[in-house]
């Protein structure tokens, strides 16, 4: 069984894994998210101690889902390692 975990990680961290990452564009980039935004918190998913992907949770300042207008794609990004793999 693979050690699959996921876990809240800083915009830091988020914003280092986002420069590398093939899925990167503006609308997802942690800098402009959380200037646009509440509230946003990271997620990311780790193989081990490998990072595979993270994902943006964005909120209003009551923690409720927050979709921000002209910013629809708010899905993972994937690591360059794991998304050059066939689905």
């Amino acid at each position: 069984m693979s050690n699959i975990k996921a876990k809240f990680i800083s915009s830091e961290a988020a914003t280092g894994f986002w420069t590398t990452s093939p899925d990167s564009n503006v609308f997802n980039n942690p800098v402009l998210l959380s200037v646009v935004s509440c509230k946003v918190q990271w997620v990311g998913v780790y193989k081990g101690e490998e990072l595979l992907l993270i994902a943006p949770l964005v909120a209003d300042l009551n923690g409720d889902r927050f979709d921000i207008p002209f910013f629809k794609y708010l899905s993972p990004l994937w690591s360059e390692k794991w998304s050059s793999l066939p689905v």
